[in-house]
């Protein structure tokens, strides 16, 4: 096997991963997206039942967002931390 020919396929390999990867992030970012707009709808149903507009949903949805945003973080943060006491407390 000639080099030309061994870079020609790993280039290959390397492309055919990128694209894998690419895919993989496109389908990702999908559900999360979808997720989102669930959640935006559960939200402007919430609110509406509520007696407030559509117009002021859409008006505080990104804060709310960037609220709910936080809040899961936090939550994750919060279920690691636990996860990794947890897991010390087993080691010893």
């Amino acid at each position: 096997m000639t080099a030309d020919r061994r870079d020609g396929e790993r280039l290959s390999d390397d492309e055919a991963r990128r694209e894998r990867y690419e895919r993989y992030a496109a389908e990702r970012q999908a559900r999360i997206d979808a997720e989102w707009e669930r959640e935006k709808i559960a939200a402007r149903n919430a609110w509406i039942a509520n007696g407030g507009t559509e117009a002021s949903f859409e008006r505080e949805w990104p804060e709310m967002k960037a609220d709910m945003m936080r809040r899961r973080d936090a939550e994750e943060k919060d279920r690691r931390q636990r996860e990794f006491r947890r897991i010390l407390r087993g080691t010893f």
